[in-house]
């Protein structure tokens, strides 16, 4: 289910995501058996939090 709800919000709102976004997209693709998106997200993820200077948060991704 986690998977479904990541691809729909993927598809949804397209290619560039925000923060947030992002970070659900890491949750939930996290808790799935998708490898590929898992690295994908969560790498996004911490990147967009060190940019925030987010450090804690960009080292838990």
């Amino acid at each position: 289910m986690h998977e479904q709800l990541a691809a729909y919000l993927e598809e949804q709102v397209g290619a560039e995501h925000a923060p947030p976004l992002l970070e659900a997209l890491a949750f939930h693709y996290g808790r799935s058996d998708n490898t590929v998106k898992q690295i994908e997200y969560l790498r996004r993820a911490g990147e967009a939090a060190q940019k925030n200077f987010a450090n804690d948060a960009a080292l838990d991704f």
